[in-house]
């Protein structure tokens, strides 16, 4: 209601040398929603671990109250940072991300951003947020970073991509 959020962090803090725990979720049903977040990422001297998500349906939807975040999994190498981003694997019979819900793998500073895999029935990538962001799935290497993309990999029997929703590398 005030735009607070739920997260789940396996992070290495600026200053810090190490290296990030996973971060694991299996389920019937799993679904993150009104700018909930996983974050398996590294602002030190480390590698951020891997966001690994098993589920008959995985959902990932919105933003909080107020837009001032949007459901997400991010495994990032921060600006300043030096290591490897875990990356991301989804499997299940239906993934979604809806309404700018969204995966970021990238990386800002020195290392290698992660590889996304996502293994489903059907992967749906839909609408936008109240402020028109899309849903989108990436793995990039951001401006001023060095390092290599892990690429994004899917593996579905059908895959809907609408209303502006994207996959970049």
């Amino acid at each position: 209601r005030d735009g607070s959020f739920s997260a789940a962090f396996s992070q290495v803090n600026e200053n810090a040398v190490g290296s990030s725990g996973s971060i694991e979720i299996s389920g019937n049903r799993v679904e993150i929603a009104n700018g909930a977040q996983l974050s398996a990422s590294t602002s030190g001297l480390g590698d951020a671990g891997l966001i690994k998500i098993t589920g008959t349906e995985i959902v990932f939807d919105g933003e909080s109250a107020g837009g001032r975040s949007f459901s997400q999994i991010v495994s990032q190498v921060f600006t300043g940072a030096e290591g490897n981003s875990g990356g991301v694997e989804l499997k299940g019979d239906t993934v979604s991300f809806i309404n700018g819900a969204f995966i970021d793998a990238s990386t800002l500073g020195r290392g290698n951003a992660g590889a996304i895999a996502i293994s489903s029935g059907d992967l749906i990538l839909s609408g936008e947020s109240s402020t028109n962001s899309p849903s989108f799935i990436a793995s990039i290497i951001r401006e001023n970073a060095i390092g290599s993309s892990g690429g994004i990999k899917v593996n579905a029997a059908n895959l809907f991509l609408q209303n502006g929703s994207r996959l970049v590398t």
